[in-house]
Order: C-alpha cells, then structure tokens, then sequence
C-alpha cells in the first residue's frame, strides 16, 4: 500500500465546468463536420516582427482556419496553434496546413505559424560541427515568438471567435520543443538554467518580444510529436499541463529518454517523451505517450496523429483524466488518473484513497482502504452539504450526489491518519 506522508497537489478543475460545452456527440472529436469551402481562411497573416539570427527584420506570419460564423452554432471555439519542426535552422508553417485544415473541419479554430529559424549548423546538424550557442539562442527566439503568437491570438480572439479558456498547442521536433518550452520555462527558468548566456540581456524577454500585446493566455493542453524538454523538474504540480506525446525509439534527433539533440555532444540536452511521461506519471498528470520500438524521427502516420490529437483534446473538453500509454498503435495502458488530494498531516498511517469519476454527475465512487472515517461535502463557502460515514472494513462507497447542483464542490475525509480535502467537479 502507498504511504500517504506528505502534501498532495489539487486536481486543478478550474474551467473544467466551461469546457463541458463542447462535451458533444459528433464535433471536436474525429467528426468532419465542416467542408473546406464552409471554413473561413486567413493565409499569411502577421503577429510580428523581430530581428533574426543575421540581424535583419523577419515579419512573423501565420495561416488561420475557422468554421464560418454564419454556419457554426458556436460563436467561440477551442484554439489549437501547431508549430513545426526544421531543427531551429529551417521549416515553414505550410507543413501544418493540413492538420490546421482537418482540425477546423472538426470544430476547432487552428493556426500554423512562423518563428524565426537560423543559426550556424556548420556542415550540418548531425555533423556535430555548428555553433551550440547559436542553436541555444535560436530555441529562445523561437520560444519568444511562439509567445507573441499566442498573445496576438487572446488579443484578437473576439474577431478571430477563440475561446481564451481552451487553447491548446501542438509541435513536431524543434515545434514539439518549442511548444513544450512555452508551457513549462518562464523567464525565471531561462535565467537559472541558461544564466552564462545573458539570453534575456542579449535577445530581450521571452514573453514581450516580436509585438507589443500584453495579453495574458493559459494553455489547456500539448502535444509534443518527437519534442522534448531541458529539464523534467520543469514540469511541477503547480503547472502540470496534460500532455500528449509520439516519439520513436530509435529516434535519432531527438532522444526517447535522454540524450543531446542529434545525439552530438555539444549540443542542447534534452528528456525526451519517455521521461516526460514518467514526470506526469509521478504526477499524476493527464497524459499519452505513443511509442513506436525502434522507430525513427516523425515515425508516425499524418492521419494517425491527427486522430490521437482529436481524442485527447475531446478527453481534455469532456473533463475526463486518462493515462494512456500505446505501442505499436495498440493500447498496452489505458487507465484513469488516480485522485489526488491535500493531505493535513495527522499520524502516519498506511491506506490508499481514490476518487473517481471527476468530473462526476450522479454518483461518486471512493475506493478506500485503512481506517473508519468521516466524509464531508461542502461547498467553496464552507457549508456542509452532506456527511457519511465510512466504518472499519469497508473499502468501496458510493455517494449520491444527484441533488448537487453543477458546480465546484469539496469532499473532506477524516480519520486518525489525517484529513484529506479533494476538489470534485459536478456537472
């Protein structure tokens, strides 16, 4: 049994009960509701510009898709913004073109865009032989660029019709970096991990650079195609963002587990979705990891990706937690995220809680072993809704709670082992 000795983070559910509008049957899933000619397009829109790695202006652009206005029942919608690959030296938005389009054709708003690519890759990149700072230094650009397009994107998301509360962000290689970068690593993180390079005196900062909005946004969820991260430690249970992962593991460019990039040892390091996933997992985060044994760089089918990407944002809109990990296409993993709880410690005592469903609508199921205990509902203003009783021996309860009201409630647990508080959703 596990030992429960410590603080356990909140389920973080805030929104979860706005997202549950697109919680519906045949659209923001593998549904093509809407044909190319019913999708409103913007091609080669700005978000910015900023100097590139030679020191010349680069205006930064962007391709936009959205169902049109006079045929979508949604005035606002989940945004979904891809990012491509080329290593930070090459690569163009038009790669994601068509999972921007197939996105729409489903429901969301979607955009590929441009960042600022460039730096001295010698006589190439798996040559070993380029400039590590420059590359470190384009992985900044990038990330600061990503960050305009998301600020530009809030600050027109009324005439643009994006939902600000369900963005989400998807990349492949350098893009799956990027994307993963822009939701764990702050100027705070840049500046511990990279203080020798000044990046932030020498480039500016990484979240006002390339535009000058000030819009704030939060992402919902990522997807990171063969990406990677500096550092796991990045991703803490204040920020844990469910994550959706694909990587080869033979992947050559970018390692499975740990490693440089091109697997030269002067370039950046990085974990990669392998130990992303075992992060979340020790976090009981929200995540799917697909593996391919033995797989290269961009192992996996374009129509493929597009469908796991469709059923884990529906996941993510439906408020449902999964840990999902796939081999070879095939599902070896597929199980809820256990609950999680703050724990006000008492005396150590062995036992196992968990919560489920979360979000919940009529019923509430606690799988409890150890000692007799005190459960409470409440509601944010501290009144008590409802109280039970859990005796010695008894490990499975089922709590009623039909008469709830949609709404953000508190379920406290007591015994002699401590008190346990659980943010439960009910919809």
């Amino acid at each position: 049994m596990k030992r429960i000795t410590t603080l356990f983070a909140f389920v973080m559910v805030a929104g979860l009960l706005h997202s549950q509008q697109y919680c519906v049957p045949g659209r923001f899933d593998t549904s093509v509701v809407f044909s190319y000619a019913q999708l409103h397009h913007r091609f080669d829109g700005v978000f910015g510009i900023a100097t590139d790695w030679l020191g010349q202006p680069d205006t930064l652009t962007y391709d936009y898709f959205l169902p049109r206005i006079d045929i979508d029942t949604f005035a606002k919608v989940p945004l979904i913004v891809f990012i491509h690959g080329g290593g930070f030296w090459t690569g163009d938005k038009i790669v994601f073109d068509y999972d921007a389009i197939q996105m729409a054709q489903r429901g969301y708003a979607s955009a590929s865009i441009n960042y600022r690519v460039g730096w001295d890759i010698g006589s190439g990149p798996k040559n070993c032989d380029g400039n590590p700072g420059q590359q470190v230094e384009a992985m900044y650009r990038a990330l600061q660029d990503a960050h305009a397009a998301l600020r530009y994107f809030v600050h027109y998301a009324d005439s643009l019709h994006i939902d600000t509360a369900q963005i989400f962000v998807a990349g492949s290689s350098a893009g799956a970096v990027t994307s993963l970068l822009l939701a764990y690593m702050q100027q705070d993180e840049v500046d511990s991990l990279i203080d020798t390079m000044n990046l932030h005196a020498l480039l500016g900062p990484v979240d006002s650079s390339s535009n000058h909005f000030t819009d704030r946004f939060t992402l919902k969820g990522i997807v990171s195609l063969w990406g990677g991260i500096p550092d796991t430690l990045l991703i803490t249970a204040a920020d844990q963002i469910p994550t959706l992962m694909m990587h080869g593991t033979n992947d050559s460019i970018v390692p499975y587990i740990f490693g440089s990039a091109y697997y030269c040892p002067n370039s950046a390091q990085l974990f990669g979705s392998k130990s992303i996933q075992q992060r979340l997992e020790s976090l009981n985060e929200n995540y799917e990891l697909d593996y391919h044994p033995g797989g290269g760089h961009g192992v996996f089918p374009k129509d493929y990706r597009l469908e796991r990407i469709s059923f884990f944002l529906k996941r993510i809109l439906c408020g449902e937690c999964r840990q999902i990990i796939m081999e070879d296409l095939n599902y070896i993993q597929n199980d809820s995220c256990a609950s999680q709880a703050i724990f006000v410690p008492g005396i150590q005592h062995d036992m196992t809680l968990e919560i489920y469903p979360n979000p919940a609508h009529d019923k509430l199921i606690l799988n409890l072993t150890g000692p007799g205990a005190l459960i409470e509902i409440f509601d944010l203003s501290g009144q008590l809704l409802s109280t039970r009783i859990k005796a010695d021996g008894i490990n499975h309860i089922e709590l009623d709670i039909s008469d709830l009201k949609p709404g953000i409630y508190l379920l406290s647990l007591s015994n002699r082992a401590g008190k346990y508080t659980q943010k439960i959703l009910v919809f």
